[in-house]
C-alpha cells in the first residue's frame, strides 16, 4: 500500500469517527418526544394583553408577557408601559436584567440613592445591561415602552423596605 493511500485512508477512518460521533451526540439532545418541541412564539401588537404590573413595581406601570413566566426558571421576555414621571427606586435583581427601549427614553443610574442627576438616558433603539446584584434605579420624564427579557425567576429587592411597593404601607396589584 503506498504512503498516500494510507494517509487518505487515515483521513477517511477519522472523518466517519468525527461524523458517528456528532450523529450521537445530535441524537442524546434531541427531546424524547418531538410533538414537546418549542416552537418560534410570534405576537402581534394587536394580541398584547396589558394588565398592571406585578407587585414589586410601583403603581402606575403596565405590562405584557410575551414569552415565559416570571415567576419561574428560564428565559422571560416582556414589555413594560409607564407613564410620565415614572420612577422606581434603588433596588437589585438576582438575575441579569436586559432593556432596551422601544419609546419614550429610560433615565437609568447605579448605586444605593436615588440621584436623577446620576443617570444616563436612553432613547428609542438603546440598550442596557444591569447585572445580577447591581443597584440601580429608573425613570422616564414622559411615556415610554421598553422590553426587559432576562432569565427568571423575575424578582425586585428594594434597597430601602420603606420603597418597596409590596410592603404594608405601599399598595398595589399583586401577580406573584
Amino acid at each position: 500500500m503506498s504512503r498516500r493511500s494510507s494517509i487518505f485512508g487515515l483521513f477517511c477512518a477519522v472523518a466517519l469517527s468525527f461524523g458517528a460521533a456528532i450523529v450521537l451526540m445530535a441524537k442524546d439532545t434531541e427531546p424524547a418526544d418531538r410533538n414537546s418541541m418549542n416552537h418560534h412564539v410570534i405576537v402581534t401588537p394587536d394580541q398584547m394583553k396589558w394588565s398592571p404590573a406585578p407587585a414589586g413595581l410601583p403603581a402606575g406601570a403596565m405590562v405584557c408577557v410575551l414569552d415565559g413566566d416570571l415567576g419561574k426558571s428560564g428565559l422571560y421576555v416582556l414589555r413594560i408601559k409607564v407613564p410620565a414621571g415614572y420612577t422606581v427606586p434603588p433596588h437589585w435583581h438576582t438575575y441579569d436584567e436586559n432593556i432596551t427601549v422601544l419609546s419614550g427614553e429610560m433615565s437609568i443610574g447605579e448605586g444605593d440613592k436615588l440621584d436623577k442627576s446620576a443617570a444616563a438616558t436612553i432613547g428609542p433603539g438603546g440598550y442596557a445591561k444591569m447585572p445580577a446584584k447591581m443597584h440601580h434605579f429608573a425613570s422616564s420624564g414622559r411615556e415610554t415602552i421598553f422590553q426587559l427579557h432576562g432569565t427568571g425567576p423575575f424578582d425586585f429587592n428594594y434597597i430601602n423596605p420603606s420603597d418597596d411597593p409590596r410592603s404594608s404601607t405601599n399598595a398595589n396589584v399583586s401577580v406573584k
